[in-house]
């Protein structure tokens, strides 16, 4: 029979049409059942939460599906590629199950679910807001000749947000970590607040906005000498008012300075001394010991920290 005469009878008898219909179906099925795969992925779980909620406590960080698709496909196909995008319409404070849909599911072409998507369990909370004082930290240690001297955070007050009963536990939010290792000059650099800690035995989030300028003062190495024998100089005595005595009239002082300065240092290099405005002559009082140390050198204790002085009367 010629070709054009089969096609006819194909087309002119319903049974031989519908016959064939059925057979084309069946083997389009086989083939791609043959040629098709389905297997379990890990898929990454990205959670958005509503305006004015927060997503608290631990979320699990993948959810396992199957997927189907080409055996090719399957076959080269990573759990790096997947992604879960989801964002409830609703939620209800506290913790409460939520279903995902297949247009959460950001997937490669021609791989799609195989199983209806899994359902997740999360905790929301209703956002607030607080200033709180920024705490700057800082990682590593600064040359073995230097050290920090301070930290300090422009703006040192910033706005945070998050769930009322962790908000009201806190008093300092804390930036993230400045490196300082092998520094041996201050370091200012800008930095975001740490979102994301441990508080009290828990995991915590919450949300800042700003960055702070974040500085680590980095000085020479400082170390602690003792100045003896020095002597207690008298300030407002004059020879119309008589002789100043002191006792004792030599003190010892604990300075503190950079290791390069140390060898100038001496009895000659730190002033001591006593103020003797309003002491009337004949009257022993005990006054204070004021000391004036060179630029650069601190003062950590005098001792004794008072001595006794008494303006002897003219003759």
């Amino acid at each position: 029979m010629p070709r054009q005469g089969l096609l006819r009878a194909a087309f002119d008898y319903p049974l031989t049409k519908t016959v064939s219909l059925v057979l084309a179906a069946f083997l389009w099925f086989y083939v791609n059942a043959e040629l098709s795969e389905e297997r379990a992925f890990d898929v990454r779980l990205a959670i958005r939460a509503p305006d004015d909620f927060m997503l608290v406590g631990d979320a699990p960080p993948t959810v396992r599906v199957k997927l189907h698709g080409q055996r090719g496909r399957i076959g080269a196909l990573t759990s790096g590629e997947l992604l879960v995008r989801f964002q409830p319409k609703s939620v209800t404070v506290g913790r409460a199950t939520y279903a995902l849909a297949g247009e959460d599911f950001h997937l490669p072409h021609g791989i799609a679910l195989a199983d209806a998507p899994p359902r997740v369990e999360l905790a929301f909370a209703r956002v607030y807001s607080r200033f709180l004082d920024v705490r700057v930290q800082y990682t590593g240690e600064p040359s073995p000749r230097h050290e920090v001297e301070g930290v300090s955070a422009d703006p040192g007050r910033v706005e945070v947000r998050g769930a009322k009963e962790i908000l009201d536990t806190l008093t300092t939010v804390s930036t993230r970590p400045v490196d300082i290792t092998g520094r041996t000059e201050t370091v200012t650099q800008h930095v975001r607040i740490e979102e994301a800690f441990e508080h009290e035995g828990r995991s915590v989030r919450i949300y800042c906005g700003e960055q702070v300028l974040a500085t680590v003062q980095i000085r020479g190495k400082r170390i602690r000498k003792k100045v003896e024998d020095v002597p207690v100089r008298v300030l407002g005595a004059s020879a119309a008012s008589g002789a100043a005595r002191v006792e004792p009239a030599k003190v010892e002082i604990w300075v503190e300075c950079a290791a390069e300065d140390v060898a100038r240092l001496g009895a000659a290099g730190v002033t001591a001394y006593v103020d003797l405005a309003g002491l009337r002559p004949g009257e022993p009082e005990r006054r204070p010991v004021q000391v004036v140390p060179p630029a650069g050198v601190s003062v950590v204790s005098v001792t004794p920290r008072e001595v006794g002085v008494v303006l002897e009367r003219r003759r």
